[in-house]
């Protein structure tokens, strides 16, 4: 499969290729286009020259990436994200920017998960149809992606409710007992 990263690695009954142009879990992107048709994005993805690397679509307004000059940004810079722990619910990325750009995290854009760059609640960006991103200022910063969706906050107060309603009536039924004995 010529010019498309995957090698041959094992020939036979099956055939078993090796992709050394993979993209990495977490990489750093200067260059944004915000695009708010879902279709347009998939299109503009299959472009030949479309690089995954150097330009992210964004399903979001630019906001502070547009402020910081992303669409004429450098292509390319020493920026570096490092995946410092990854569960299925927290995700930290320590990232040393050298100049502002978007952390793309190439884990499915789902509602529930939240962002904090350098402990300060940030937006999600919803990049290339299916990603996450986060805009980063220059500089070192630390990134950590918690799931916490609004139904298990809720199935939490729910459950402490009834749990105090429960408690509420079993001392109120021992309070009657008590009184009927004398």
């Amino acid at each position: 499969v010529g010019g498309s990263g995957l090698k041959r690695v094992y020939g036979g009954e099956v055939d078993i290729y090796r992709n050394d142009d993979f993209l990495p879990r977490a990489f750093v992107v200067h260059r944004a286009e915000s695009l708010t048709d879902n279709s347009e994005i998939l299109k503009s993805m299959e472009a030949e020259d479309f690089d995954p690397r150097k330009l992210v679509y964004l399903n979001d307004e630019l906001g502070k990436a547009e402020e910081a000059g992303l669409l004429n940004a450098p292509v390319e810079d020493a920026s570096k994200a490092v995946i410092k722990s990854y569960s299925p619910n927290a995700v930290l990325i320590g990232v040393n920017m050298e100049s502002p750009g978007l952390l793309v995290l190439t884990d499915t854009y789902y509602p529930g998960w939240v962002v904090s760059v350098d402990g300060k609640e940030a937006k999600i960006l919803r990049a290339d149809y299916i990603f996450r991103a986060v805009f980063l200022e220059e500089g070192r910063h630390r990134v950590e992606y918690r799931y916490e969706p609004g139904s298990f906050r809720l199935g939490l107060i729910v459950s402490v409710s009834g749990l105090i309603a429960l408690l509420i009536l079993i001392y109120f039924a021992f309070q009657d007992k008590g009184r009927k004995a004398l």
